[in-house]
């Protein structure tokens, strides 16, 4: 499990890193709309009691997603630093 979290990580890091380096922040920035919205709703249910079980999935899920959108945000923000500065 944890190897295909990297692999997906490893993707999204390239493709918000192209996005920027290339120039495409209005479709950088969409994404991050997306992953926002989406984060909004892996957010876990209100209800009280939770079972081990959903707990172990609730807490999977959002490591997932906060992994997903820590990788993406970061890619964005190393290509503008290395536009910005070096090149």
């Amino acid at each position: 499990m944890k190897k295909k979290l990297l692999w997906i990580v490893s993707w999204v890091f390239l493709l918000g890193f192209l996005l920027m380096w290339l120039n495409f922040q209005l479709v950088y920035f969409l994404g991050i709309a997306a992953l926002f919205v989406f984060s909004l709703w892996q957010i876990p249910k209100a209800s009280g009691e939770y079972s081990d079980e959903e707990y172990a999935y609730e807490k999977r899920r959002s490591i997932w997603t906060m992994s997903i959108a820590a990788a993406y945000i970061a890619a964005g923000f190393l290509a503008l630093i290395l536009q910005t500065f070096f090149f």
